[in-house]
């Protein structure tokens, strides 16, 4: 051990997991203590089932504690999920909405409905096109 490392004695061998969980500020104690202890006290089953003296699982979660919690967060990453509340949307001065547009059909030209296959030559000239049957669009 390091000079001037001090261990403190835990209450619980699950409170060596949950506190260093709680130091991670994506964390939210207050909402998910439950689920904190339930995740520790899987630690601390896992260590038991292979460790048989019963020191040896605190020793572990001691001197290993910044390791296993750092594991059990990487877990718990894999599983977060965020997602927007509410969205706002905000109309600034300056913006505006396109009105009636002018244009003009070449000779020859009709107006196309959007849903009519073209034909391979009428594809290279599909930007002089226009096209109707639109319900909504700009």
């Amino acid at each position: 051990m390091k000079q001037g490392t001090v261990i403190f004695e835990k209450a619980r061998l699950e409170d060596y997991i949950v506190h260093g969980l709680i130091d991670f500020n994506d964390i939210s104690y207050d909402n998910y203590a439950g689920l904190l202890y339930e995740l520790a006290e899987q630690v601390v089953a896992h260590l038991h089932g292979y460790l048989k003296d019963e020191e040896k699982p605190a020793n572990v979660l001691r001197y290993h504690q910044q390791d296993l919690v750092n594991r059990v967060h990487t877990q718990m990453q894999s599983h977060y999920i965020e997602s927007a509340t509410s969205y706002s949307v905000d109309v600034t001065k300056g913006s505006y909405s396109p009105g009636d547009m002018n244009c003009s059909i070449g000779g020859g030209e009709k107006w196309r409905n959007f849903r009519e296959a073209l034909s391979e030559g009428q594809k290279n000239r599909i930007k002089s096109m226009i096209f109707t049957g639109f319900e909504k669009c700009l």
